[in-house]
């Protein structure tokens, strides 16, 4: 009985390492964002510089102004996957929501990704949709934008969720080409918790 005794113990004992080591927590001001990565993912770091460089360029062309304080806080992909089938989070000024609102601004970058994707492709469908979600009560919009490359019969999805935190712009963007790792992703996104940040 002493025996099976520590072997509950032992497995209990892992069990909760291994759910605390699964699950992730990211701060973002005065909020503590809870996250696990779905089966199969991996976390990853790159610097983005390519997305990072059409954004600035987008923006430069535009009245919004550029935030330079981007915090990145994670980034997961496949496991066999480099640019595609994969999802980052991160936190930045909210200065273009403060000057066109959450909704205003949302709807705002929806009508950017309505534009082509890449001036190489001439044949492409595009759709791109705003919607609203709520994650753990709070608010975020979502735009959905789905491009299919005609002559590549190439399919591939993005979800760019969008809400302030704590005074500052907080999104998640995803991009995927399967549907399997969509719903993947997109469940991990809307399990994730957020909770009031406790300094010990």
């Amino acid at each position: 009985m002493q025996c099976s005794m520590k072997n509950i113990i032992v497995l209990i004992f892992l069990l909760v390492i291994s759910v605390s080591n699964a699950q992730k927590k990211y701060r973002v001001g005065e909020t503590i964002w809870v996250y696990e990565k779905p089966t199969g993912f991996i976390t990853r770091s790159d610097n983005f510089e390519k997305v990072i460089q059409t954004g600035e360029d987008y923006i430069e062309k535009t009245e919004n102004r550029l935030s330079n304080d981007d915090v990145v806080l994670t980034s997961i992909a496949k496991s066999d996957s480099s640019d595609i089938n994969m999802a980052l989070a991160s936190y930045k000024s909210n200065i273009n929501i403060k000057k066109l609102s959450l909704k205003g601004y949302a709807y705002k970058l929806g009508e950017y990704f309505k534009r082509n994707p890449s001036e190489e492709y001439n044949e492409l469908n595009l759709s791109v949709e705003v919607v609203e979600q709520t994650i753990d009560n709070k608010l975020f919009y979502v735009i959905e934008r789905e491009v299919t490359l005609v002559e590549n019969n190439y399919r591939y999805m993005s979800a760019y969720y969008v809400t302030e935190i704590d005074n500052k712009e907080f999104s998640i963007v995803m991009v995927c080409d399967n549907e399997n790792d969509r719903r993947k992703i997109e469940k991990s996104i809307l399990n994730s918790k957020f909770r009031q940040y406790a300094p010990r």
